[in-house]
């Protein structure tokens, strides 16, 4: 059971008078009784910036969100090629994102795609659909297909906002995007 701590760590350990040296197939010859462990605990009830998916929207549509979460993570948001789109409906959702006043003059390097976070003070996960990042100011933009007007957005950027003020003194814009029509929207 303990022929593998040395190699993993690089040094000779010594257990009860039993030294195990590196690179030897030797076996402990005394077993390690383990009394008590006293480990604090805390339970955590962990949840999440953004809502819950209601059960009664079609599948097909979830996936297709997915796939152009995807897409948008990909895009090179300073050249616009979107040429190599074939969906129809994927090239258009592309464009509008990439020809939003949001994009207009990003570089790539400036993009921070599907930024994951736990907010250890309010025991909160997130995901960022796209930060765009400069000296003067951080943009958080979901991308959503078509509603930007549930309020509920409004809230999850919100949660984005007070955990990045967490880690950042830049001021923090929020916004929300619909790749279907190019409509954008700013959240105060």
């Amino acid at each position: 059971n303990y022929t593998g701590i040395a190699e993993k760590q690089g040094i000779n350990y010594v257990l009860k008078k039993t030294a195990i040296m590196p690179k030897t197939t030797q076996k402990a010859n005394k077993k390690i009784e383990i009394k008590e462990i006293s480990l604090s605990s805390t339970l955590i009830n962990k949840g999440r910036a953004s809502h819950t998916v209601d059960q009664s929207v079609d599948s097909s549509l979830l996936e297709f969100g997915e796939e152009l979460h995807r897409l948008l993570e990909a895009l090179d948001y300073e050249n616009k090629d979107i040429s190599f789109i074939k969906n129809p409906l994927l090239h258009r959702c592309a464009y509008h994102v990439l020809n939003s006043s949001l994009f207009k003059d990003v570089k790539n390097d400036q993009l921070r795609h599907e930024f994951a976070f736990f907010d250890e003070i309010h025991h909160i996960h997130g995901i960022i659909d796209c930060l765009i990042i400069t000296d003067q100011d951080i943009k958080i933009i979901d991308f959503k297909l078509k509603n930007i007007d549930d309020e509920k957005y409004q809230t999850q950027l919100r949660t984005y906002r007070d955990y990045l003020k967490t880690i950042t003194a830049l001021p923090i814009h929020l916004y929300l995007l619909s790749a279907m029509t190019g409509e954008e929207k700013e959240i105060d």
